[in-house]
């Protein structure tokens, strides 16, 4: 029976959500499979199966996710901050790089710098938008005016 049935519904939401985070964390970082995050952790493949087909995350997770791979234990524990701490060398127990992490954060873009420069484009696009119609406007009104007070620009009918 899957654990979060079992849950109280605040309790099954806050572990879902860490599920849903852990998932992203084994996504962003690069990792192939299962196995091979386990490794990086230091945790079994059939324990890291088990977590991930329950749904239940253990709580020191979040620590072990810290020390490890160098997410931050606030972002994954309570969604709050960004999701890696600032020093990004990751390395194994034997001292060895790990290159799929590395070169995956090194193309890592929060969703939200997409979104923010999608916003500043379209500012940029609508205040073009607006000297273009401003200009405009001004020659609308030049052929409408008349150039001498006594004058109209436009033909009697």
């Amino acid at each position: 029976m899957n654990i979060l049935l079992e849950m109280p519904d605040n309790q099954a939401k806050k572990s879902s959500e860490k599920l849903t985070r852990l998932i992203l964390v084994i996504e962003k970082l690069g990792f192939k499979n299962d196995s091979e995050f386990a490794k990086a952790i230091g945790m079994s493949k059939s324990y890291v199966s088990e977590i991930l087909s329950s749904g239940h995350v253990p709580k020191t997770m979040g620590q072990k996710l810290e020390d490890k791979l160098k997410v931050s234990r606030k972002w994954f524990d309570l969604n709050d901050g960004d999701m890696m701490l600032a020093d990004n060398n990751y390395k194994n127990a034997e001292n060895e790089e790990y290159p799929l992490i590395n070169e995956s954060l090194a193309s890592y873009n929060d969703p939200k710098d997409d979104l923010i420069s999608e916003l500043k484009a379209h500012v940029e696009t609508q205040r073009n938008l607006i000297e273009i119609l401003t200009e405009e406007n001004k020659r609308l009104k030049a052929l409408i005016e008349p150039k001498d007070p006594n004058k109209s620009n436009i033909a009697a009918g």
